[in-house]
């Protein structure tokens, strides 16, 4: 088994087991989970940071493909050297270890403050940022142009959503380090991570014009300019709309 892919590629699914032995031939790093899913973008977006190659099987939450390595069936999953895991924050942890050699995206460990710090952004991003961005807002305006629902009655069905979405983007703005460039200070961290791929959904969207948050939006207009931003995007929920 080879240590990387030449090149990062997706691969569409036709059915996990035909493809999985194939996969292994080819690459040491297997991420399964498609590129609409913002978990699983975080995590294909630490790979590209540190110059990982993977190969990128396009599964959709709760999929038969899914489910192999995940008991619920959520994404992402992710192998290297056929060690397979779940749970982005467990993914997350696991690819600093085992590539230390790679551009950090954490602190040193024997910073524990700021290893606390970084840990408390990702569980708040997690918990709060995602289900509110995402799951009060952004998708509830999808689901309801679809419907063909008029404008007016999308941001009074949404209205709580946005309220509840607003209260933590001002306090992710209080928060974000007044030095930057990045969510903790001068160094990239998986923290700038978690929290892109929902804002980059956001985005797209009325609601994301909306607002006033001078730093966050200062942030957000560096971090799309990485590279890694630019690899990860095709696919997503923004790149859609």
């Amino acid at each position: 088994m080879v240590d990387y892919l030449i090149s990062t590629s997706i691969v569409p699914f036709v059915g996990l087991a035909s493809h999985l032995s194939h996969i292994e031939v080819m690459s040491s790093i297997i991420l399964v989970g498609n590129p609409v899913s913002t978990f699983t973008r975080t995590i294909a977006l630490g790979l590209h940071e540190k110059g990982l190659d993977f190969v990128q099987q396009p599964e959709l939450p709760h999929s038969e493909g899914a489910k192999t390595h995940h008991p619920l069936g959520f994404i992402p999953s992710f192998s290297h050297n056929g060690f397979w895991l779940f749970e982005s924050v467990a993914i997350a942890n696991y690819i600093e270890e085992a590539f230390q050699d790679k551009s950090k995206l954490r602190p040193e460990r024997e910073n524990v403050q700021a290893n606390a710090i970084l840990n408390r952004w990702i569980s708040f991003i997690s918990q709060f940022v995602f289900n509110r961005v995402e799951h009060g807002v952004v998708k509830p305006r999808l689901s309801l142009q679809n419907e063909g629902k008029s404008e007016n009655d999308i941001k009074d069905s949404i209205k709580q959503g946005v309220e509840e979405m607003e209260e933590v983007l001002r306090i992710v703005e209080d928060m974000l380090d007044e030095a930057g460039p990045y969510v903790m200070g001068n160094t990239l961290t998986w923290a700038d991570l978690f929290l892109i791929p929902p804002l980059s959904d956001l985005a797209v969207i009325p609601e994301g014009n909306d607002g006033d948050y001078p730093k966050l939006s200062a942030w957000y207009k560096r971090i799309i300019e990485r590279e890694s931003f630019k690899k990860t995007f095709e696919g997503t929920l923004a790149s859609k709309l």
